[in-house]
């Protein structure tokens, strides 16, 4: 019998054989009206559960039924209370109470589902099957999922896996320990790493003696250079190409010019040398610059806008 308007369709069956019925709903969907009211007469709480797992019977709207929910506990999104540390007498968390939310305007009751140990989610075997969540959607052992699930686009998973529009919005981010700032009296090494300041040393040393023994040989050629006839004085001329502070001597000999010139360039590369800096910084522009940041918001917004209903 069916009684209905435009805004409202109620159909009322009365069977004493329950066999006709579930067989016409696991028959052609297109002769199912999915948006209607179904008052079922005459059926053991058995066939009304089987009803509710038929073909049709997963998509209608309002029938009194049994929807299989696959979940697992992960905190905070699903938690259990547990007695004596084993059995679980009750969910609750923010996904749960929408499933119960879902359950009381559509009329159907909840039967909570688990994947095997350790399964979860679910993921791609190597002959093409799933297993988890997925793989119990895709084989009809749950008809909906809820455990922190996230939109995905996996290959191979729409075929057994869709999501609803998002309800929950998480953001990653990372942390690090910054490292605690250098005492105050160590600022006078702060431009420089240690490494940096060895070498720098070394190399001063090594240039001192280099720059009076170039200078010492070559006056026998073309006449003697009085600022460099000393080691002293050489250390300081040295010290002064590494602090590019301009002088009013120049070698006037070739050796010597190319000794000092190469000191200039030392000079160069030590002021333009970027400061110490913190490895945290390193590390977060690393991120940004490799644009890793950018497309993950680019798919979350993506495959959040499309328009999929659930399994």
């Amino acid at each position: 019998m069916m009684w209905g308007d435009v805004m409202c369709r109620v159909y009322v069956f009365l069977f004493l054989n329950s066999q006709p019925l579930l067989s016409f709903a696991d028959s052609d969907p297109l002769a199912w009206d999915y948006y209607a009211r179904y008052i079922v007469l005459g059926l053991s709480r058995a066939d009304l559960k089987a009803l509710s797992q038929t073909r049709m019977g997963r998509k209608t709207q309002h029938i009194l039924g049994v929807i299989k929910v696959a979940t697992f506990e992960f905190p905070p999104a699903i938690m259990y209370r547990r007695q004596d540390g084993k059995k679980s007498i009750s969910r609750y968390g923010g996904e749960v109470a929408v499933m119960k939310a879902l359950a009381n305007v559509m009329n159907f009751t909840i039967n909570f589902v688990e994947p095997p140990p350790g399964e979860l989610w679910g993921s791609r075997l190597s002959n093409g099957t799933w297993n988890g969540i997925v793989g119990m959607q895709g084989r009809g052992e749950a008809d909906l999922a809820i455990a922190n699930v996230f939109i995905t686009n996996l290959p191979g998973q729409s075929e057994h896996q869709h999501f609803s529009a998002p309800f929950y919005h998480e953001v990653s981010c990372v942390v690090m320990k910054v490292p605690p700032p250098m005492p105050r009296w160590q600022a006078i090494s702060w431009p420089f790493r240690g490494e940096t300041w060895l070498t720098i040393l070394i190399g001063f040393f090594i240039c001192g003696p280099i720059l009076y023994v170039v200078a010492f040989y070559s006056a026998a050629r073309v006449g003697s250079q009085p600022f460099l006839k000393s080691l002293p004085s050489s250390y300081f001329y040295a010290f002064a190409m590494h602090l590019r502070e301009p002088t009013d001597r120049q070698p006037n000999t070739t050796s010597s010019q190319i000794s000092v010139g190469f000191m200039w360039l030392v000079g160069v590369a030590l002021q333009s040398y970027s400061p110490l800096k913190s490895r945290v910084d390193q590390v977060i522009n690393r991120i940004v610059e490799s644009g890793l940041v950018a497309y993950w918001f680019q798919e979350a917004v993506r495959i959040a806008t499309q328009h999929v209903g659930w399994n």
